[in-house]
């Protein structure tokens, strides 16, 4: 996994690749995590995508318990520009960042570790 920041840095890291654009405190926040202070993980459910696992990674999100009870869970339209049109699918947003080339297990990861650092936090 290549990990990139906004700059477009770039260091190696198992799993995917992760592109940060922005963070999700004040306008890039939906209205829904503003009420809620649910993290908001997004999957991509194009075509490109879905031939290359986004099903199997909506249905892992689902799956998890912790997962359904802290976060929000939804399925976003192609995202062409991140997913380099399927060189990069599937396309998964966890709280604004954008995970490319996404694999149920390294998400779930993310996932579950950004959970436990919210709770560190409050």
């Amino acid at each position: 996994m290549i990990y990139m920041k906004a700059r477009l840095d770039s260091k190696l890291a198992p799993g995917g690749l992760f592109l940060h654009v922005g963070s999700c405190r004040g306008d890039n926040m939906s209205d829904s995590q503003k009420k809620t202070k649910l993290m908001e993980v997004s999957v991509c459910i194009g075509t490109n995508c879905a031939f290359r696992g986004a099903s199997q990674l909506m249905e892992a999100l689902v799956a998890d318990k912790e997962i359904r009870e802290k976060c929000t869970i939804h399925e976003i339209s192609c995202q062409n520009d991140m997913c380099d049109h399927s060189r990069r699918s599937p396309v998964v947003r966890i709280d604004g960042d954008y995970f490319l080339e996404a694999r149920p297990e390294v998400i779930l990861d993310e996932v579950h570790r950004r959970i436990a650092m919210k709770k560190i936090k409050a």
